[in-house]
C-alpha cells in the first residue's frame, strides 16, 4: 500500500519501531524510540485493549465499560499463561 501511494505521488510518513521500518524503504520515515523497553510492551497492551474495546462499542456508546471489559479479558489471558 505504501509503495502504491508513493508511486502515485503521495508523500507517506511512516512511524514505527525499527524492526518494522527496516522493511519499508522511504526517505520519509522515523523510528519510534523509547527510553524504557517496558514502554514498548505497555504501548502494545494499550493497542490491544483499544482494539478490543472498539469492536464492542457503537458511535454513540460510552467507551469506558468496553475498555474495562477489554482490560479484564487481557488480564485474564495473561494470568492464564
Amino acid at each position: 500500500a505504501v509503495g502504491k501511494m508513493g508511486a502515485s505521488g503521495t508523500v507517506v510518513l511512516l512511524e514505527g519501531r525499527e524492526q518494522t521500518l527496516n522493511f519499508i524503504p522511504s526517505p520519509y520515515r522515523f523510528c519510534l524510540m523509547m527510553s524504557d523497553d517496558k514502554l514498548i510492551g505497555q504501548r502494545r497492551a494499550a493497542q490491544r485493549i483499544a482494539a478490543a474495546a472498539k469492536s464492542r462499542v457503537s458511535n454513540d456508546e460510552d467507551v469506558l465499560p468496553a475498555l474495562r471489559a477489554s482490560l479484564g479479558e487481557l488480564a485474564a489471558a495473561v494470568g492464564d499463561s
